[in-house]
């Protein structure tokens, strides 16, 4: 039988949800997360398909998620098929062709990737109660039927060459990113509970005094903000009115369970 393995990283649940989908359609089929709960480096050989899923920040790769790779051994499963399929509000980016980069510093290269647009879950610059919150999950939802298809029968569609001027912006906003946590804010009505630290998937919050304390590695990837039960955190005075997300088709105990989860 041959076996195959999606790495997935996610926050609110829109890349979970798509690696989800794609390893039920495949035979015997590890869904692992790309978290730092995940120190797993050297894969072993044998693998039929290796895929990536992963939202996509500032127009390209999560820094965790280009570490993440860039620490993988794959010198068993050079002739591997691999794919990617990149999640994004606004723009992919460079994301597919960053990864393929990636891969191809390890001698091997991306054989299939696609894009798919789903919620823009960046809830300090857009309001998670818009009218078309539901109609972008039905559409995203539709596609993913086709989008398994084509990598069960191992599709070609080579990686895009990088674009400019995403080439700019990526660097910068990555630059940004670790320190951001400092826009961060806790209102009272926070109760410790610490589902913040839980659903982090980069492990960036501790809970000090009953209240969370940010650690300055942050992704900027809100799943504090979008999971914290009483609507606590936010960040600057941008988040308070623009609601919460988290996939529809995700739970809170699932996200924490594969977030921490590891081969």
């Amino acid at each position: 039988m041959e076996k195959n393995l999606v790495f997935f990283f996610s926050a609110t649940g829109n890349s979970l949800k798509v690696a989800k989908d794609i390893a039920g359609a495949l035979e015997n089929c590890e869904v692992v997360t790309m978290g730092v709960y995940n120190s797993h480096t050297l894969i072993k050989p044998g693998y039929s398909r290796i895929g990536f899923i992963y939202p996509v920040y500032g127009a390209g790769l999560p820094k965790r998620v280009t570490e993440f790779i860039g620490g993988l051994n794959l010198s068993g499963n050079k002739e591997t098929y691999y794919f990617s399929v990149p999640t994004y509000g606004t723009v992919s980016g460079n994301a597919l062709a960053q990864i393929d980069k990636l891969l191809q510093a390890k001698g091997a290269r991306l054989d299939y990737g696609i894009a798919l647009k789903m919620v823009h879950n960046n809830c300090a610059n857009f309001n998670m109660n818009r009218k078309n919150v539901p109609k972008r999950n039905a559409e995203a939802d539709a596609k993913i039927p086709d989008i398994v298809s084509e990598i069960k029968s191992k599709a070609q569609s080579p990686a895009p060459k990088e674009k400019f001027p995403f080439t700019l912006i990526h660097p910068q906003v990555m630059k940004l990113v670790s320190g951001g946590d400092k826009n961060f804010n806790v209102s009272a009505v926070c109760t410790g509970c610490g589902t913040c630290t839980m659903v982090c998937p980069v492990s960036n919050i501790e809970i000090v005094d009953k209240q969370p304390s940010f650690q300055h590695h942050c992704e900027q990837c809100f799943a504090c903000i979008q999971w914290c039960p009483t609507e606590a955190v936010n960040y600057k005075n941008a988040s308070q009115k623009h609601g919460r997300f988290h996939n529809p088709h995700i739970t809170l105990h699932e996200l924490i369970e594969k977030n921490r989860g590891s081969m």
